[in-house]
C-alpha cells in the first residue's frame, strides 16, 4: 500500500478481477464517508461507467479538471485508487490526445504535479517577509526560480517524446505542447511581476499575461496588446487587437496561430472544429465564422 493511503478493502469493490484495497488521501477526503466513495469508484468503473487504459492504469474519462484512477500495486495484483490531474473527456484539456499517447501525456501531468506551485504574488512575499525577513523573500523565490526550472525540464521532455521522426509536431500535440509552455511563461512573468511589485512597487497597472496573450484589463473592457490582424479561409479578417468588452470569458480562451510557413498570423480564439475536419499543425478555428485561421 502507498504512503499516506487508505485501506479500503472492506468495500469489496473488484475491476477486472482484481480488488481495490487502498485510496489516496486526497480521493477519501473529497467524500463524506467510505459508502460515498466505493459509489464514486463503482460509477466511474462500473457498467455505466466511461473509462480508458493508459498503460496499465484505467482512467474515469470525463469533462472535468480530475478524474479517479486505478493504478496497480507494485508487486501485487490489486489496485490503489487515486485522482489524476487532468481529464481525457470531451471539452477536457487533454480531449485530443490520441489513446496510444496517453501514457506519455500521463506521465508529464504526473511530473508536472510534483514541481508546480500556485501562481507567486507579491502578497506571498510580503508574508515571507514577516516571517523570516529578507532571507525568507529571498529562499522563496530561488525556491520558485528552480520549480519553473522544473517545469521547463518536463515540458521540454513531453515535446522529445511526442515529436515525430520528422521532427515536427502532430496538431494535436501542438496544441498541447502550445497550452503547456504558455502556462510556464504566464507563470514567469506572475514571479517578475510579484518580485518587482515587492522591491519597486507595482508602476501602475501591469498587464495580464492570459494563456500567451499580453492583455491590459480597464474598467470598461480589455485591450491587447501586439494587435495582429487573424487572416482566415475563405478571406475573412478577425481583429484580435481591438478593444473587447468584459464578458465572463474574455481573453480566457485565446491562443497563438502559426501557419504553414512557421510565421505567426494572428491570434484567433479556438471552438471546437466539426468532426472530421482535418487540421494543419498550428491551426485553430476562429470565432468570426469563416473556417479556419491559416496564411
Amino acid at each position: 500500500m502507498p504512503d499516506s493511503a487508505v485501506d479500503v478493502s472492506a468495500l469489496g469493490l473488484v475491476f477486472r478481477h482484481r480488488p481495490v484495497v487502498s485510496a489516496s488521501l486526497d480521493l477519501t477526503r473529497a467524500h463524506a464517508d467510505m459508502e460515498e466513495l466505493g459509489i464514486s469508484i463503482t460509477a466511474g468503473f462500473g457498467p455505466l461507467g466511461e473509462w480508458c487504459e493508459v498503460g496499465n492504469d484505467l482512467h474515469t474519462v470525463t469533462s472535468g479538471d480530475w478524474e479517479i484512477r486505478l493504478r496497480l500495486e507494485p508487486h501485487t495484483a490489486a489496485w490503489h485508487a487515486d485522482y489524476f490531474g487532468a481529464a481525457w473527456g470531451s471539452g477536457a484539456k487533454f480531449e485530443g490526445v490520441p489513446a496510444e499517447y496517453r501514457v506519455e501525456v500521463a506521465a508529464y501531468v504526473d511530473r508536472l504535479e510534483e514541481v508546480e506551485e500556485a501562481l507567486l504574488q507579491e502578497a506571498t512575499l510580503r508574508a515571507a517577509a514577516a516571517d523570516g525577513g529578507p532571507a525568507a523573500v529571498d529562499a522563496l523565490v530561488r525556491h520558485r526560480v528552480v520549480l519553473l526550472d522544473e517545469q521547463f525540464a518536463v515540458l521540454d521532455r513531453l515535446h522529445s517524446v511526442l515529436i515525430t521522426h520528422a521532427g515536427t509536431l502532430p496538431a494535436w500535440a501542438l496544441q498541447v505542447v502550445r497550452r503547456e509552455a504558455e502556462g510556464l511563461n504566464s507563470a514567469r512573468e506572475w514571479l517578475t511581476s510579484a518580485v518587482t511589485a515587492y522591491h519597486h512597487g507595482s508602476a501602475g497597472r501591469r498587464p495580464d499575461t492570459l494563456f500567451g496573450g499580453v492583455v491590459f484589463e480597464f474598467s470598461g473592457g480589455s485591450v491587447e496588446l501586439c494587435a495582429q490582424e487573424c487572416r482566415c479561409a475563405g478571406g475573412g479578417r478577425l481583429d484580435t487587437g481591438s478593444h473587447r468588452p468584459h464578458t465572463d470569458s474574455v481573453a480566457a480562451r485565446f491562443a497563438p496561430v502559426t501557419g504553414r510557413s512557421g510565421s505567426a498570423v494572428g491570434r484567433c480564439e479556438i471552438r471546437p472544429v466539426a468532426p472530421g475536419v482535418p487540421q494543419a499543425p498550428g491551426w485553430v478555428a476562429c470565432t468570426a465564422g469563416a473556417g479556419e485561421a491559416g496564411e
